[in-house]
């Protein structure tokens, strides 16, 4: 499992001063590109933990911690698309870390899913308040990334936000069903219980709010 630290999308607005047309739309031809945050500087605090120093590579997210992988002869470079400049390497992970994060992964599951639904729901308020509090540092990674305007990375936190929002609204639905009386001395009861570990790859178009569509 290889997990950057978010993802980032089309040119920093560090560069981006030049004159708009009667076109642009009013609310981002209002503010001004000039003294607009860069993604180095929305991202500088963070890159201590998801990126080696001494190496440039990424690091792999398991177990609520970045971890460095042991390969260092195989990886695929990140550029920031804005300078070309290189943010960091991702390191093919191998197949025993591989085999270590789905262990680890199940280990997790088998207590997640006797947690009951209403305590899995505070999880996801305080994953959205975290999201709140972090949407800058969040966004200047997306941009950092994958070049997407610091106004357009915010939107994708938002989408990402509003996700784990409905999840928080999920509760009600994760019950179960109970029927009495559907036919002489039957009862019917339905349970819903967690699926187990997963993976998914994201689209690159909104990965902020993809890998948030099943929390």
């Amino acid at each position: 499992m290889v997990v950057t630290p978010f993802f980032l999308m089309r040119q920093s607005l560090r560069a981006s001063s030049r004159h708009r047309s009667s076109h642009t739309p009013l609310w981002l031809s209002s503010r001004s590109f000039s003294s607009a945050p860069t993604a180095e500087a929305m991202t500088a605090l963070s890159k201590e933990h998801w990126l080696d120093p001494s190496t440039g590579l990424y690091k792999n997210y398991v177990s609520g911690k970045f971890v460095a992988s042991s390969n260092t002869e195989t990886f695929h470079p990140v550029f920031n698309p804005a300078t070309n400049e290189l943010v960091g390497n991702v390191p093919d992970t191998t197949d025993a870390e591989f085999d270590n994060v789905m262990a680890t992964a199940q280990a997790a599951f088998e207590n997640w899913k006797k947690v009951p639904v209403q305590q899995r729901q505070r999880v996801m308020l305080e994953l959205q308040q975290l999201i709140r509090e972090n949407t800058n540092e969040l966004a200047g990674l997306i941009t950092l990334e994958n070049g997407k305007t610091i106004a357009d990375a915010k939107g994708d936190v938002f989408r990402g936000l509003e996700m784990v929002e409905t999840a928080c609204q999920a509760a009600p639905h994760l019950l179960g069903d109970s029927l009495a009386g559907i036919s002489s001395t039957i009862d019917c009861i339905s349970y819903r219980e967690p699926l187990g570990v997963c993976a998914g790859i994201g689209k690159l178009l909104a990965l902020a709010k993809n890998m948030k569509w099943n929390p």
